[in-house]
């Protein structure tokens, strides 16, 4: 997923950059790079490409909802307060690297598990 976002501080210029985005008087981009208060600001507003579930759960949702092109009206999350725009949605593709990504995440789960579990048997037989 891609998106654009601006994270400010208080909920008025939040509401004054989202009209001046809505009413085309200013870019994302321009505003973004002027007032985000993240490291979006370096990259004038664009997040990703990156796996949506790396967002904040209220900002999933609102990007899960919403097609690509869609400007959202600022909502708070924590401190900030956040204006999004959709731009874009990958699928996930289940090529190679994916693959041997699962394959290793799945590998050190099971080795994390008998590690714990032999452990746990050791200990119970020095305490006999």
């Amino acid at each position: 997923m891609v998106y654009s976002l601006l994270r400010l501080p208080e909920p008025g210029l939040a509401r004054e950059l989202y009209l001046r985005i809505a009413d085309g008087e200013a870019d994302f981009a321009e505003l973004a790079q002027r007032f985000s208060q993240g490291p979006e600001r370096q990259t004038r507003g664009i997040v990703g490409p990156v796996p949506i579930e790396q967002a904040h759960p209220d900002m999933v949702r609102r990007l899960r909802s919403n097609p690509p092109g869609t400007l959202l009206e600022p909502f708070r999350v924590d401190k900030w307060w956040i204006v999004l725009r959709v731009e874009s949605y990958a699928p996930a593709n289940f090529d190679d690297r994916t693959r041997d990504a699962m394959a290793r995440e799945l590998f050190e789960a099971w080795l994390e598990e008998q590690v714990d579990s032999r452990l746990a048997a050791l200990h119970t037989e020095l305490g006999r």
